[in-house]
């Protein structure tokens, strides 16, 4: 699965049995606080991708149960087939992305709006409030567990005007929501029961737009 908040790590480029599948998926972020960009991003507060893993990772982990024969998963929802990314060639630059050296490393290529190709396209992907760009804070280091803000997505959010530009309206927008989330339920990939946390989710998150913003210069102009 992808990592809507643009993947960090590079991903299968074909599906393996159920007893040896790693979902890839996207990675909740920390509230934007000062005290979070200490080391990261040269001390410069920016918003985060908002995008949380939680409603997905509970169907995954109820289809790897009942793929691997626990019984009390038994009634919940099939393990869904292996969707992968569409990959390409790794950035060039090293700011946001930690290479390997001697191997030639491919990442999910990404849409016009930095959202990645291929996988389960979630809501979030299809119907996007912003472009989850660059897809981590600086530095991207493994030098240490502490070094930790390469798993952080930066996020560049629509405005409220360019949100009601491109959805025409707030319930336009949730109903293509809802949509994306019914087809996902019906997949597997996620579980009825997060329905309609999720789709509350987006609504709080189209609600809070203008919020993200702290810049003169919005994401759909750069």
């Amino acid at each position: 699965m992808p990592r809507p908040s643009s993947s960090r790590s590079t991903a299968a480029t074909a599906p393996g049995p159920a007893s040896s599948r790693a979902p890839v998926l996207p990675r909740p972020t920390e509230p934007t606080r000062p005290e979070a960009f200490a080391e990261c991003n040269n001390g410069q507060a920016t918003p985060l991708n908002p995008v949380t893993m939680s409603p997905y990772i509970r169907a995954q982990i109820i289809g790897i149960q009942k793929a691997i024969g626990v019984r009390a998963a038994q009634a919940g929802p099939t393990l869904p087939p292996s969707t992968v990314f569409k990959l390409g060639p790794a950035p060039r630059g090293n700011a946001n992305f930690n290479p390997l050296a001697g191997v030639d490393v491919k990442v999910p290529l990404v849409d016009a709006n930095g959202w990645p190709q291929g996988g389960v396209r979630f809501p979030d992907a299809d119907h996007p409030l912003g472009k989850p760009t660059p897809v981590s804070l600086p530095p991207v280091t493994t030098t240490s567990i502490d070094d930790t803000c390469g798993n952080r997505g930066q996020f560049q959010p629509f405005t409220t005007a360019e949100l009601t530009v491109k959805y025409g309206s707030k319930e336009n927008y949730l109903e293509l929501y809802g949509e994306s989330l019914a087809k996902l339920i019906e997949q597997g990939f996620l579980l009825q029961e997060d329905e309609v946390a999720m789709l509350g989710y987006a609504s709080y998150l189209w609600d809070t737009a203008e919020s993200y913003i702290d810049r003169s210069q919005s994401a759909s102009s750069q």
